[in-house]
Parts: C-alpha cells; structure tokens; sequence
C-alpha cells in the first residue's frame, strides 16, 4: 500500500481506500500493474468486480490488496481510471480520510457494463 493510502471499512461497500493526507489534485495514486488476459480467461465474477481494461477485450485485475484492489464505485468519484496509462489519477484535491473513487464505467469499454452497476453494485 503506497504511503499516504489505507484500507478501511468503507461506507459504500465492504473495504475501501482513503486518504491519510491531501492528495493534490492530478496525482497518480496507483500504476495498475499486471499481466494482462483476454476477458475470456478472467472469471466473470472476478472480471465484473475487480478487472481494468487495459486494450479492447484485454484487461488486467489489480493485485490483490491493492489500491485497485479495494477502490470503490461512485457516480461522483474523485478519481479516473486511464485505460492507456493504466493509472487512477485525483481529479480534484481529496481530504485527508476521504475515500478515494472512480466510476466503474471508465474501467472499460465492454457494451452493457453500465447496466450491470445500478445502484452502485454489480447486479
């Protein structure tokens, strides 16, 4: 876990990543890092939850523990997922113990995958 970051209960589902200090808005608060599969070869469930894309049909699932990992889903994240850099990158300045977060929907360009987070949890 990068310095600075810690899992914690989170309000919005199970564990979640938040802040010990100010993140200034612009830093890359993780490199997703791992080899990267076709989604074929990734369990739906583990490929819903936690994968990344990284290229069409081709994504990668954080490791476990990590900041990917335990990122959660929001409709008003504070964060970005780059599928080219592969980076979660602050969008804007975050609070020292606020909960870092994307929005599931820029992890991939998969048709349908938006109907599948209604609510703010897999269906």
């Amino acid at each position: 876990m990068k310095s600075g970051l810690e899992i914690s209960e989170s309000p919005i589902h199970g564990l979640g990543v938040f802040a010990k200090v100010r993140i200034p808005r612009g830093t890359v608060v993780e490199k997703i890092k791992g080899k990267p599969r076709r989604y074929s070869e990734i369990p739906k469930a583990l490929l819903v939850r936690r994968g990344m894309e990284v290229s069409k049909d081709v994504y990668v699932v954080p490791a476990e523990g990590s900041v990917g990992w335990f990122v959660n889903h929001s409709g008003r994240p504070n964060c970005t997922y780059d599928i080219s850099s592969r980076e979660i990158r602050a969008t804007k300045d975050i609070r020292r113990g606020d909960e870092l977060t994307i929005d599931y929907h820029e992890t991939t360009t998969w048709p349908g995958y938006a109907a599948l987070w209604k609510g703010g949890k897999p269906q």
